[in-house]
């Protein structure tokens, strides 16, 4: 008898996404690196959701209740723990199998979870093993809370290249500027996140500070050469923060020519720069 992973797996399993979901970067900005892949027997196989990602969650949902009627309440009852920054979290082993992306995102659209335990459930649907970038990119254009929208970009870091590029985008298009920040930082967490070049760009004059700082950031670890230009324009800011940022992304892109650029800051009133300064000019 198959068991019920097994066979929701067999039901949801997609032909092909459009590439292997990418590994992050080896320079990564505060956030986790990416879990661990799911463990049991169905380590190493991927649960895809397709266009049509709700008829399949709710005929695996279905046919979990079906298979195993204990697994499922567990999944549906299963509380988030709150850590140490006050943030609510899902955790364990229940989560490593394709099923648990099926009951959560079953959950995330019941309307019965608040925005905090949506964020939490989203922020667990990477650590399930699942290609789950379609159902994440239909979710973020209704998702009223910006806190979920942002989790919501967050999580594409390991989503199929199309659901990643559409979703990154629409963070980056968001009223809300913590939505535009996780945009950022996520696109830097992608192996093809050179391909958000022109968002970027266009973040680094966003009016939200934290935003801009994140989208220097991340051009500075993707290696963006078109940004050099931009970037330099930055070493003349008011802002600290703005010269620091622009002095290590000018760093990370072209270290021979980055020497040449910031070496007028070498003195920076700032501590910070001066230092970064230093350490591009290899002093």
């Amino acid at each position: 008898m198959k068991t019920a992973s097994t066979t929701i797996l067999a039901l949801l399993m997609l032909s092909a996404c459009d590439g292997a979901t990418p590994a992050e970067p080896a320079q990564t900005h505060r956030e986790a690196s990416t879990p661990a892949p799911a463990a049991s027997g169905e380590a190493g196989l991927a649960l895809t959701l397709g266009d049509d990602w709700r008829a399949s969650v709710s005929e695996g949902v279905a046919q979990l209740r079906a298979a195993d009627p204990e697994r499922l309440e567990k999944l549906a009852s299963m509380p988030p723990r709150t850590t140490r920054a006050h943030t609510l979290r899902f955790t364990g082993p229940l989560l490593r199998n394709g099923d648990a992306a099926v009951v959560f995102l079953d959950r995330i659209v019941s309307g019965k979870e608040s925005a905090e335990v949506r964020a939490a459930l989203v922020e667990a649907l990477p650590r399930t093993g699942a290609s789950f970038g379609p159902a994440l990119v239909d979710l973020l254009g209704a998702e009223p809370d910006p806190k979920v929208r942002a989790q919501m970009v967050a999580a594409l870091r390991t989503a199929d290249a199309a659901s990643a590029l559409e979703g990154l985008g629409q963070g980056f298009e968001d009223s809300d500027a913590q939505v535009r920040l996780a945009a950022a930082r996520t696109a830097a967490r992608r192996q093809d996140g050179a391909s958000l070049a022109d968002a970027l760009l266009l973040a680094v004059d966003d009016t939200d500070p934290g935003v801009k700082l994140e989208a220097m950031r991340s051009l500075g670890a993707l290696q963006v050469e078109a940004s050099k230009a931009a970037l330099r324009a930055e070493l003349s800011a008011g802002s600290a923060d703005v010269r620091l940022a622009a002095v290590r992304a000018l760093g990370r892109i072209d270290p021979v020519a980055a020497a040449t650029d910031v070496r007028a800051l070498a003195a920076d009133e700032d501590a910070r720069v001066a230092k970064a300064v230093q350490r591009v000019l290899g002093q």
